[in-house]
Formats: structure tokens, sequence, C-alpha cells
């Protein structure tokens, strides 16, 4: 998976009120230390490969609005800076024994094959719960997301040191999931925003760089390495759903 990103309205989940509070204070915590891309490539202490990374930020999201459509919106117009590579870790669980996955519920958006912690801990322990009911269990990090709230998401700087391709399917992708999103389809929104996150990102490129650029070869590349390793994902699991 090149991008993991997460439809989430985590800070309205129905989970618990713990959870909820979490939630928010994570996510206001992440909005509160982010600063504008105007204001870093103002700062002089900005250095030169992280300007060159937030201009192509902003060049990414004006190609977004200009030339494909997607909604504009202030989301990736700032900066926020973390302890660590990703946003959150989001939980995934299914039966040991069948390819049925483990469902939330959320307010909003329906229910969801996955659920987001600000905390690894608090993920960690979420997996144990889950676990000791019988269930396979998954952790990962999160890059980035996208929420229906009035104020902007930011991007997490650690996102900056992304290849040019993958940082723009990145946006792509979660600007895609601003402008579309359908209720209890989660299979449809990732299929339609990884399409939308893929394609953007190679137009992006060569329009940016010209279609013979390394950068578009490096990204068309990756995209090829990333295609084989999910049909032998697909192969196995057809295998192993023939069995079970």
């Amino acid at each position: 998976m090149r991008t993991v990103p997460i439809l989430a309205a985590v800070l309205l989940a129905g989970c618990s009120p713990v959870y909820v509070l979490k939630s928010a204070s994570g996510h206001l915590g992440f909005v509160s230390r982010a600063r504008s891309i105007e204001s870093l490539l103002k700062d002089p202490a900005t250095d030169p490969e992280t300007r060159k990374k937030l201009e192509l930020v902003a060049a990414v999201r004006e190609f977004s609005f200009q030339e494909m459509g997607l909604e504009r919106s202030g989301d990736y117009s700032r900066v926020s800076r973390l302890k660590g590579p990703f946003v959150t870790t989001m939980v995934m669980a299914s039966d040991k024994a069948a390819f049925k996955a483990h469902e939330w519920w959320f307010p909003f958006i329906g229910r969801m094959p996955y659920k987001a912690h600000f905390s690894r801990k608090d993920a960690e322990a979420e997996a144990g719960r889950l676990e000791r009911r019988g269930l396979d269990v998954y952790l990962t990090g999160v890059a980035a997301y996208n929420t229906p709230l009035p104020v902007a998401d930011p991007l997490a700087h650690a996102q900056l040191a992304l290849a040019a391709g993958d940082l723009a399917e990145l946006i792509l992708h979660e600007l895609c999931h601003g402008t579309v999103f359908l209720k209890d389809r989660v299979d449809f929104d990732e299929a339609l925003a990884s399409f939308v996150g893929e394609a953007g990102a190679a137009d992006f490129l060569a329009a940016r760089f010209g279609p013979e650029s390394l950068e578009l070869s490096d990204y068309r590349a990756g995209l090829e390495k990333s295609r084989l390793y999910s049909a032998e994902v697909e192969r196995l699991y057809a295998e192993l759903d023939a069995l079970y």
C-alpha cells in the first residue's frame, strides 16, 4: 500500500466518551501546531529542500482544484510537526479463519473496517481487547487523513520527505475523499481515491517536470512494483479463500 489514508470523522465516533475526548484532543493538537505553507516559505529558517517540497504541495493543491475539479478547500495548505512519521495508528481486525473484517460504526460515515488512535499505546490496548475476543489484529501508521470538519486538515511535516510522486498522490488521494464520499461504501471510496491519486499524480508530474522526467519515470516504476505486489497478494487471497 503506497499510502494509508483514513476517511475518518474520528472526532464524531460513537464508540465511547473516552475515545471521543482523546480523538478530539489529538486532532486539536495536530491542528494547533500547524503553520501555513505561505508563512513557512517566507521564513528564512526553512531549508532549501523543505522549501522545494512546500512549493510542490502548493502546486499539487492548485492542480487538483484547477485541472482536476476537486473541491476547493484549505486542506493541506498548512503543515504540522509530529514526534514520529505518522499522524495516527490504525487498528484493523478479522476473523481468524475467514476473510471477514471486523467493523466499527461511526455517526455520519457509517461502518468502517478500521479505527484510528492518536496514541500508539491506545491502539495497542484496542488491539489487545480484539485479540482476547479471538480476532486477528493488524496495526499500521496513518500518513494523512481527511475530516468533514470546518477546520482545514494539515499535512504532517514528516510526509515532506516523500518522493514528489508519492507526495502528490497522498495529497490528491485525501482531497478526493474530501470531494466524494459515500456512506458505508468504504471499498468504493478507497478505490476511487486511489485511482484519482495515482492518475492525478502522474498527470501532475508530467505537467510540472515533463513527460520524460525522472520524477515521472520513478513514480511509474513504484506503481508497477506496487501492482505486482498486489497481484501476488490477490493470488494468495484466492488460494486461502478456496481452502477455507
